[in-house]
């Protein structure tokens, strides 16, 4: 079984690699999980994300996507 450290929010495993701790996001649109998945990774919000995807042109709500 793995130990494991927190340090300045990254958990370190033994082997010395950093894990990111990502915090949930809740998809807001029935097909925004990729806005959500962006927004996940990136550590921001639902609203953040899919502002920036609105100002790229892209909406979750498009259905040619």
């Amino acid at each position: 079984m793995s130990r494991f450290e927190v340090e300045n929010n990254d958990v370190k495993g033994i082997e010395g690699l950093s894990v990111l701790k990502l915090k949930p996001v809740i998809q807001e649109e029935i097909t925004g999980c990729g806005i959500a998945a962006v927004a996940n990774i990136l550590g921001k919000t639902y609203p953040q994300m899919q502002a920036t995807a609105n100002t790229m042109g892209i909406y979750a709500d498009d259905k040619s996507l």
